[in-house]
């Protein structure tokens, strides 16, 4: 077994996202539904925990020398009353300031710093120094074509490299998954010159997709929102059963409850800040088009 030092060098040699999908990587090991949230506005949640009733709001810093302040702790716990969580955590791979630990005391609150990490997962972390030797890079996933792409499988059983938002390719009832090999091909395909759907002077892509139209259930005014699928096992539970629920991730931590209410085939086109969807109805009928914003590479 390493010595602590060396399992919490591990650690911050990791990017800050991909420590935050390490963290999320440990609370689905112990049997919990993890949603992540957008990386940024989320009022200091980046992670949506949930198990039978509970819920609990956490927090990732991967701080190689810096130390989580009461400022930190106390933005958190204004987030877990706004959300209605059960509680929340701070993870960091630094320290807390006394006064942040005082401040925590008695409230619903948890302050994991790097020693209770190495703690909770010795073995864990010694693996993951395995893969990445102290000393190295630590730009890790962001070599990969950066952190918002993930794996688009195909009816065929063919796997292609698709950019989504995070809070939609990090969804796990959605069935993508990160993109872990660098040569896996993208999305085909990318339009040229003069092409039909190409704008003017962008960078464009036109790839086909499955689609679940959802509707939230507790306002079920709000506009139905189009959701790509990334896998046909995934797609299919949806497709025979409308009414299925899923839960999306907002922006500020709390969780929207939305329903199943059809499913499409679309085509996507999208440039480095925006995607663009259009449903594809049955012959004759109308089509309509939305505009999702994506996080930047």
């Amino acid at each position: 077994m390493l010595a602590e030092p060396e399992l919490l060098e591990a650690l911050k040699a990791l990017s800050p996202l991909a420590f935050e999908q390490w963290i999320a990587a440990r609370f689905r090991e112990d049997g919990n539904s993890v949603v992540p949230t957008l990386a940024s506005g989320d009022h200091g949640v980046d992670l949506v925990v949930t198990k039978e009733s509970e819920t609990v709001l956490v927090q990732c810093k991967r701080y190689r020398a810096m130390r989580v302040g009461e400022p930190v702790l106390r933005d958190l716990y204004g987030a877990l009353h706004h959300a209605r969580a059960t509680r929340a955590i701070v993870v960091t791979t630094g320290h807390f300031t006394r006064g942040a630990l005082e401040w925590a005391q008695g409230k619903a609150i948890g302050t994991w710093d790097g020693h209770e990490l190495v703690r909770r997962w010795p073995s864990e972390i010694e693996e993951l120094a395995r893969q990445t030797p102290v000393g190295a890079s630590p730009k890790g996933i962001k070599a990969r074509r950066g952190d918002n792409w993930f794996v688009y499988t195909s009816d065929d059983g063919r796997r292609w490299a698709v950019k989504a938002s995070p809070l939609i390719g990090n969804n796990p009832a959605l069935g993508f998954e990160r993109l872990d090999d660098p040569t896996l091909p993208e999305l085909p395909e990318r339009l040229g010159p003069g092409r039909a759907g190409r704008p003017p002077g962008l960078p464009v892509r036109r790839i086909r997709m499955r689609l679940i139209i959802l509707q939230a259930v507790d306002h079920p005014k709000k506009p139905i929102r189009y959701v790509p699928v990334g896998t046909k096992e995934a797609w299919d539970p949806m497709l025979h059963r409308r009414g299925t629920h899923v839960l999306l991730a907002r922006s500020d931590g709390t969780l929207e409850r939305t329903m199943v209410v059809n499913h499409k085939w679309e085509h996507v086109t999208h440039d480095s800040s925006w995607l663009r969807v259009r449903a594809r109805g049955e012959p004759g009928s109308t089509s309509s088009t939305v505009a999702l914003p994506m996080q930047p590479n």
